[in-house]
Protein backbone atom coordinates (compact mmCIF):
# COMPACT_ATOMS: atom_id res chain seq x y z
CA UNK A 1 0.00 0.00 0.00
CA UNK A 2 1.16 3.53 -0.80
CA UNK A 3 -0.57 6.77 0.10
CA UNK A 4 0.20 10.38 -0.69
CA UNK A 5 -2.15 13.32 -0.41
CA UNK A 6 -5.57 12.23 -1.58
CA UNK A 7 -4.39 9.13 -3.46
CA UNK A 8 -3.98 5.56 -2.25
CA UNK A 9 -2.74 2.55 -4.23
CA UNK A 10 -3.09 -1.04 -3.01
CA UNK A 11 -1.63 -4.10 -4.71
CA UNK A 12 -3.22 -7.51 -5.29
CA UNK A 13 -1.44 -10.73 -6.27
CA UNK A 14 -1.91 -12.55 -9.54
CA UNK A 15 -4.76 -15.09 -9.80
CA UNK A 16 -5.64 -17.75 -12.34
CA UNK A 17 -7.79 -15.23 -14.19
CA UNK A 18 -5.94 -11.94 -13.65
CA UNK A 19 -2.34 -10.78 -13.44
CA UNK A 20 -1.14 -8.82 -10.47
CA UNK A 21 -3.01 -5.52 -10.15
CA UNK A 22 -2.81 -2.14 -8.44
CA UNK A 23 -6.08 -0.58 -7.29
CA UNK A 24 -6.40 3.20 -7.08
CA UNK A 25 -8.51 5.09 -4.55
CA UNK A 26 -9.05 8.82 -4.26
CA UNK A 27 -10.19 10.70 -1.19
CA UNK A 28 -13.02 13.14 -1.87
CA UNK A 29 -13.89 14.06 1.71
CA UNK A 30 -12.38 13.82 5.14
CA UNK A 31 -13.08 10.10 5.36
CA UNK A 32 -14.48 9.05 1.98
CA UNK A 33 -12.37 7.08 -0.48
CA UNK A 34 -13.67 6.37 -4.00
CA UNK A 35 -12.41 3.60 -6.23
CA UNK A 36 -10.86 5.17 -9.36
CA UNK A 37 -9.61 2.14 -11.32
CA UNK A 38 -6.75 -0.26 -11.54
CA UNK A 39 -3.33 -0.79 -13.12
CA UNK A 40 -2.47 -4.31 -14.29
CA UNK A 41 1.00 -5.77 -14.42
CA UNK A 42 2.58 -4.76 -17.74
CA UNK A 43 2.92 -7.90 -19.86
CA UNK A 44 1.74 -9.85 -16.85
CA UNK A 45 0.60 -13.46 -17.21
CA UNK A 46 -2.49 -14.77 -15.46
CA UNK A 47 -1.64 -17.00 -12.51
CA UNK A 48 2.05 -16.20 -12.69
CA UNK A 49 3.39 -14.20 -9.79
CA UNK A 50 5.82 -11.53 -10.83
CA UNK A 51 5.71 -9.48 -7.67
CA UNK A 52 4.11 -6.49 -9.38
CA UNK A 53 2.99 -4.08 -6.70
CA UNK A 54 4.67 -5.80 -3.78
CA UNK A 55 6.76 -2.66 -3.40
CA UNK A 56 5.18 0.75 -3.94
CA UNK A 57 6.28 4.37 -3.62
CA UNK A 58 3.93 7.30 -4.16
CA UNK A 59 4.94 10.94 -4.08
CA UNK A 60 2.47 13.54 -5.24
CA UNK A 61 1.90 12.72 -8.95
CA UNK A 62 4.49 9.94 -9.36
CA UNK A 63 3.97 6.26 -8.57
CA UNK A 64 6.70 3.62 -8.62
CA UNK A 65 5.67 -0.05 -8.65
CA UNK A 66 8.22 -2.84 -8.29
CA UNK A 67 7.98 -6.28 -9.93
CA UNK A 68 10.73 -8.29 -8.28
CA UNK A 69 9.89 -11.77 -9.57
CA UNK A 70 9.48 -11.31 -13.31
CA UNK A 71 10.75 -14.52 -14.93
CA UNK A 72 12.29 -12.87 -18.01
CA UNK A 73 14.59 -10.50 -16.17
CA UNK A 74 15.83 -9.71 -12.71
CA UNK A 75 13.02 -7.47 -11.64
CA UNK A 76 11.82 -4.12 -12.77
CA UNK A 77 10.35 -0.88 -11.49
CA UNK A 78 7.47 0.71 -13.42
CA UNK A 79 6.83 4.45 -13.17
CA UNK A 80 3.39 6.04 -13.56
CA UNK A 81 2.63 9.73 -13.67
CA UNK A 82 -0.74 11.18 -12.83
CA UNK A 83 -1.61 14.19 -14.95
CA UNK A 84 -4.51 16.49 -15.60
CA UNK A 85 -5.82 17.63 -18.93
CA UNK A 86 -4.46 21.06 -19.83
CA UNK A 87 -6.34 23.75 -21.70
CA UNK A 88 -4.61 26.10 -24.10
CA UNK A 89 -6.63 29.24 -24.74
CA UNK A 90 -7.54 30.64 -28.14
CA UNK A 91 -4.63 32.97 -28.94
CA UNK A 92 -5.04 36.73 -29.16
CA UNK A 93 -3.13 38.45 -31.97
CA UNK A 94 -1.66 41.94 -31.84
CA UNK A 95 -2.27 43.53 -34.24
CA UNK A 96 -5.53 41.75 -34.95
CA UNK A 97 -5.20 42.23 -38.72
CA UNK A 98 -1.49 42.37 -39.65
CA UNK A 99 -0.24 43.00 -43.16
CA UNK A 100 2.30 40.98 -45.10
CA UNK A 101 5.66 40.96 -43.36
CA UNK A 102 4.41 42.79 -40.27
CA UNK A 103 5.36 41.13 -36.95
CA UNK A 104 2.39 40.06 -34.86
CA UNK A 105 2.34 38.92 -31.25
CA UNK A 106 0.69 35.63 -30.30
CA UNK A 107 -0.64 35.83 -26.75
CA UNK A 108 -2.15 32.77 -25.05
CA UNK A 109 -2.47 31.19 -21.63
CA UNK A 110 -2.63 27.69 -20.21
CA UNK A 111 -4.25 28.23 -16.82
CA UNK A 112 -1.44 28.06 -14.25
CA UNK A 113 0.84 25.71 -16.18
CA UNK A 114 4.57 26.36 -16.38
CA UNK A 115 6.81 25.54 -19.31
CA UNK A 116 6.28 27.00 -22.77
CA UNK A 117 4.02 27.10 -25.81
CA UNK A 118 5.61 26.40 -29.18
CA UNK A 119 3.74 28.08 -32.06
CA UNK A 120 4.31 26.89 -35.63
CA UNK A 121 3.07 28.73 -38.73
CA UNK A 122 1.95 26.86 -41.85
CA UNK A 123 5.12 27.96 -43.68
CA UNK A 124 7.36 26.38 -41.02
CA UNK A 125 8.21 29.50 -39.02
CA UNK A 126 8.00 29.04 -35.29
CA UNK A 127 8.43 30.86 -32.01
CA UNK A 128 8.37 29.82 -28.36
CA UNK A 129 6.39 31.60 -25.65
CA UNK A 130 7.81 31.10 -22.16
CA UNK A 131 4.99 30.82 -19.62
CA UNK A 132 4.80 32.95 -16.50
CA UNK A 133 1.71 32.45 -14.38
CA UNK A 134 0.30 30.34 -17.19
CA UNK A 135 0.58 33.12 -19.80
CA UNK A 136 3.16 33.89 -22.45
CA UNK A 137 3.65 35.40 -25.89
CA UNK A 138 6.01 35.40 -28.85
CA UNK A 139 6.04 37.02 -32.29
CA UNK A 140 6.00 35.86 -35.92
CA UNK A 141 5.36 37.43 -39.32
CA UNK A 142 3.67 36.00 -42.39
CA UNK A 143 2.85 36.67 -46.03
CA UNK A 144 -0.67 37.57 -47.10
CA UNK A 145 -3.50 35.04 -46.88
CA UNK A 146 -5.36 33.03 -44.28
CA UNK A 147 -2.57 31.51 -42.22
CA UNK A 148 -2.88 28.42 -40.04
CA UNK A 149 -1.01 28.03 -36.75
CA UNK A 150 -0.68 25.25 -34.24
CA UNK A 151 0.31 25.81 -30.63
CA UNK A 152 1.83 23.03 -28.53
CA UNK A 153 1.79 23.35 -24.76
CA UNK A 154 4.90 21.73 -23.30
CA UNK A 155 4.47 21.77 -19.49
CA UNK A 156 7.53 21.79 -17.30
CA UNK A 157 5.99 19.86 -14.43
CA UNK A 158 3.22 17.42 -13.66
CA UNK A 159 0.27 17.26 -13.29
CA UNK A 160 -0.11 19.44 -16.41
CA UNK A 161 -0.11 17.41 -19.62
CA UNK A 162 0.85 18.47 -23.16
CA UNK A 163 -1.92 19.69 -25.43
CA UNK A 164 -2.35 21.50 -28.73
CA UNK A 165 -4.45 24.33 -30.10
CA UNK A 166 -5.21 25.18 -33.74
CA UNK A 167 -5.72 28.79 -34.78
CA UNK A 168 -5.93 30.89 -37.93
CA UNK A 169 -5.09 34.46 -38.81
CA UNK A 170 -5.92 36.62 -41.84
CA UNK A 171 -2.88 38.56 -43.10
CA UNK A 172 -3.67 41.34 -45.57
CA UNK A 173 -1.56 42.68 -48.42
CA UNK A 174 0.90 45.40 -47.42
CA UNK A 175 1.05 48.84 -49.02
CA UNK A 176 3.92 49.73 -51.31
CA UNK A 177 5.66 52.93 -52.38
CA UNK A 178 6.95 53.73 -55.87
CA UNK A 179 9.65 56.34 -56.41
CA UNK A 180 10.23 57.45 -60.01
CA UNK A 181 13.21 59.36 -61.36
CA UNK A 182 13.87 60.68 -64.87
CA UNK A 183 17.38 61.50 -66.09
CA UNK A 184 18.38 63.86 -67.46
CA UNK A 185 15.68 66.34 -66.47
CA UNK A 186 16.16 68.45 -69.62
CA UNK A 187 16.15 67.14 -73.18
CA UNK A 188 15.71 68.15 -76.79
CA UNK A 189 12.81 66.69 -78.79
CA UNK A 190 13.67 63.19 -79.98
CA UNK A 191 16.34 62.60 -77.33
CA UNK A 192 15.81 59.80 -74.81
CA UNK A 193 15.49 59.93 -71.04
CA UNK A 194 15.87 57.05 -68.61
CA UNK A 195 12.94 56.40 -66.30
CA UNK A 196 13.78 54.35 -63.18
CA UNK A 197 11.28 53.17 -60.56
CA UNK A 198 12.06 51.81 -57.10
CA UNK A 199 9.32 49.73 -55.44
CA UNK A 200 9.53 49.20 -51.68
CA UNK A 201 7.33 47.79 -48.92
CA UNK A 202 5.62 50.44 -46.83
CA UNK A 203 5.81 50.06 -43.04
CA UNK A 204 4.58 48.25 -41.06
CA UNK A 205 4.76 45.72 -43.90
CA UNK A 206 8.05 44.26 -45.01
CA UNK A 207 9.46 42.10 -47.75
CA UNK A 208 10.39 42.57 -51.40
CA UNK A 209 7.59 43.48 -53.84
CA UNK A 210 7.53 41.49 -57.07
CA UNK A 211 5.38 41.83 -60.18
CA UNK A 212 5.45 44.47 -62.90
CA UNK A 213 5.78 48.26 -63.21
CA UNK A 214 4.25 50.25 -66.08
CA UNK A 215 5.56 53.62 -67.26
CA UNK A 216 3.36 56.38 -68.70
CA UNK A 217 3.87 59.82 -70.23
CA UNK A 218 1.36 61.28 -67.77
CA UNK A 219 -1.47 60.16 -65.49
CA UNK A 220 -1.68 56.32 -65.63
CA UNK A 221 -5.47 56.57 -65.91
CA UNK A 222 -5.42 58.33 -69.28
CA UNK A 223 -1.84 58.64 -70.55
CA UNK A 224 -0.03 56.51 -73.10
CA UNK A 225 1.66 53.32 -71.86
CA UNK A 226 5.33 53.53 -72.75
CA UNK A 227 6.70 50.22 -71.50
CA UNK A 228 6.51 47.59 -68.73
CA UNK A 229 9.32 46.14 -66.62
CA UNK A 230 9.77 43.84 -63.59
CA UNK A 231 9.66 45.58 -60.22
CA UNK A 232 13.08 44.17 -59.36
CA UNK A 233 14.69 46.15 -62.22
CA UNK A 234 12.12 48.71 -63.32
CA UNK A 235 13.47 51.05 -65.97
CA UNK A 236 12.31 52.42 -69.32
CA UNK A 237 13.72 54.57 -72.13
CA UNK A 238 11.36 57.34 -73.20
CA UNK A 239 11.34 60.32 -75.57
CA UNK A 240 9.05 63.07 -76.82
CA UNK A 241 8.82 65.03 -80.04
CA UNK A 242 6.91 67.87 -78.40
CA UNK A 243 8.34 70.98 -76.83
CA UNK A 244 7.40 71.57 -73.22
CA UNK A 245 7.14 69.62 -69.96
CA UNK A 246 6.27 65.93 -69.92
CA UNK A 247 5.15 64.62 -66.50
CA UNK A 248 6.12 60.93 -66.49
CA UNK A 249 4.56 58.56 -63.97
CA UNK A 250 4.83 54.85 -63.09
CA UNK A 251 2.31 52.38 -61.71
CA UNK A 252 3.22 49.24 -59.72
CA UNK A 253 0.64 46.55 -60.46
CA UNK A 254 0.99 44.72 -57.12
CA UNK A 255 1.47 41.02 -56.36
CA UNK A 256 0.22 38.38 -53.93
CA UNK A 257 1.61 40.27 -50.92
CA UNK A 258 1.61 43.94 -51.92
CA UNK A 259 -1.03 46.39 -53.11
CA UNK A 260 -0.71 48.36 -56.34
CA UNK A 261 0.60 51.93 -56.12
CA UNK A 262 1.35 54.95 -58.31
CA UNK A 263 4.61 56.84 -58.26
CA UNK A 264 5.42 60.49 -57.92
CA UNK A 265 5.56 62.65 -61.04
CA UNK A 266 8.99 62.95 -62.69
CA UNK A 267 9.04 65.97 -65.02
CA UNK A 268 11.30 66.35 -68.03
CA UNK A 269 11.59 69.67 -69.86
CA UNK A 270 11.92 69.30 -73.63
CA UNK A 271 13.35 72.49 -75.18
CA UNK A 272 13.66 73.37 -78.85
CA UNK A 273 16.86 72.68 -80.67
CA UNK A 274 18.94 75.87 -81.20
CA UNK A 275 19.20 76.94 -84.85
CA UNK A 276 21.57 79.17 -86.86
CA UNK A 277 20.42 81.13 -89.94
CA UNK A 278 23.10 82.02 -92.49
CA UNK A 279 22.42 84.38 -95.40
CA UNK A 280 24.36 83.36 -98.45
CA UNK A 281 24.81 84.74 -101.97
CA UNK A 282 22.43 87.40 -103.38
CA UNK A 283 21.77 87.15 -107.10
CA UNK A 284 22.13 89.59 -108.67
CA UNK A 285 24.55 91.11 -106.22
CA UNK A 286 23.31 94.67 -106.92
CA UNK A 287 19.65 94.43 -107.89
CA UNK A 288 17.84 97.47 -109.33
CA UNK A 289 14.66 98.99 -107.96
CA UNK A 290 11.74 96.61 -108.47
CA UNK A 291 14.11 93.94 -109.74
CA UNK A 292 13.57 90.41 -108.46
CA UNK A 293 16.58 88.92 -106.75
CA UNK A 294 17.36 85.60 -105.02
CA UNK A 295 18.88 85.09 -101.60
CA UNK A 296 20.40 81.78 -100.39
CA UNK A 297 19.51 81.12 -96.72
CA UNK A 298 20.90 78.17 -94.69
CA UNK A 299 19.27 77.06 -91.44
CA UNK A 300 21.32 74.65 -89.27
CA UNK A 301 20.88 73.20 -85.78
Amino acid sequence: VAISGNWLFAGSLATTSNPATLHAFRRTGTATWNYEGRLSSPDGVDGQADGFGTSLALDDHLLLAGAAFRPRDEGRVFAYAHGRASTLSVPVFDPVAPVSGEPFIIDANASTASGNIAWTLDDGQNCVAMLSGGAGNCALSAVAGTRALIGRLLPQFLPDLPTTRMASLVVSKASSTVTLSATPAMRRPGETVTLSASVLAQAPGSGVPTGMVRFYDGDPVSATLLCEAPASAASCMATSDAIGTVAYQARYLGDTDFLAADSNVAAVEYTAWPVAVTVGEIVPALPQVHQVFAVAVAVTS
